[in-house]
Parts: structure tokens; sequence; C-alpha cells
């Protein structure tokens, strides 16, 4: 749905995207399991370090070197790969109590795929409903009312983000109170 002014410069962005989308992903799953496996810490590390360094990036990669939509792109991708060797790190320390073990799909990891839908769900519509909302903008005016929806859209995922990260970091916490038989 958009007009030729913006898929030029999304489809440089989404080439660039493309070829670390394995670091991406993986970078947001190690998120999870380090801060699970005691290790906050280094999740915010992560965190931080991805923050800053997409920052100084953009800066260097859109300004002086004027690489323009693929080097905000480039920026993105190399900091998020460098968030995911931050998380990484956690694997070599003494904190790491994580094995891969394959079991197929017993009882219990039914249960886990259970438990993980009701979230990819969600995440899809988001998707799903972005999609549409761009187009329906779009049509009513033109790409500078996707951008302010666009801004509008940061700062409310900002903070859904806080209450996300209370809720994530309250998680490990009721879960081993509930498994020690404390729920109060």
């Amino acid at each position: 749905g958009a007009n030729a002014s913006v898929v030029e410069e999304t489809g440089e962005y989404v080439h660039v995207l493309f070829f670390f989308m394995m670091p991406l992903m993986f970078y947001v799953l190690l998120l999870f399991f380090v801060r699970i496996d005691n290790d906050p810490k280094r999740t915010l590390s992560a965190t931080i370090v991805c923050a800053i360094v997409n920052l100084i990036l953009d800066v260097l990669f859109v300004g002086p070197l004027a690489l323009g939509v693929t080097g905000a792109a480039m920026a993105t991708c190399l900091a998020y790969t460098l968030g995911l060797v931050v998380n990484m790190t956690h694997f070599i320390t003494s904190k790491n109590s994580l094995r891969l073990v394959f079991n197929g799909l017993s009882g219990r990891n039914v249960r886990i795929w259970k438990a993980g839908m009701p979230l990819a769900v969600s995440q899809l519509g988001m998707t799903v409903s972005t999609n549409i909302y761009n187009n329906l903008i779009i049509r009513a005016g033109n790409e500078a009312y996707v951008a302010v929806y666009t801004v509008l859209t940061q700062l409310s995922m900002i903070s859904m983000a806080i209450y996300d990260g209370i809720g994530q970091a309250a998680q490990p916490l009721i879960a081993a109170a509930n498994g020690a038989g404390k729920p109060d």
C-alpha cells in the first residue's frame, strides 16, 4: 500500500535486515533465556550496548558516510549482532546452567508450545494490524501521516515495554515461589 517514495527506501532497509535475520532473532531469544538463567545484568548490558552502538552507528552511517536508509539498517543490524555477542558470553560463565536437549514433542514440550502460542498469535496480530493501519492511513493522507502514526506507536510501545519489563522481571520470582509451594 506504500507509494513509490516509501517503497524504495523500505526495500533497501529490508534487504539489509534480511541478511541479519538470524542474529536479530537469536538476540531477542537469548534475552529471555539468559535473564531466566540468573544473569539479568548481562541482558541489561546487552540491551544498553545495543542501544548505544545503534545510536552511534546511525549518526555515523547516515551522517558523515551518507549511507541513508541502508546505513540505518546496517547500524541496527550490527548493534543487535553485538548485543547477541554480549548475551552469548553468558554460556562461558559459571552462571550458565542451560543445556541443549532435544526431547521431541513430549507432554511437557506440548504444554510449553501451548503456553507460548498466545504471544505468537499476538505478535502476528500486531504485524497484520500495523499493515492494515498503514494502508488505511496512506489512503486517507500520505506517508507523512504514517510517520506521525509511527512516532505515536513507538511512544506507546516504550510505555508498554516498561510494563512488559516489570512483568518479565517478576516472572522468575513468581515461578520460583510457586514451585516452592509459596504462592503468597
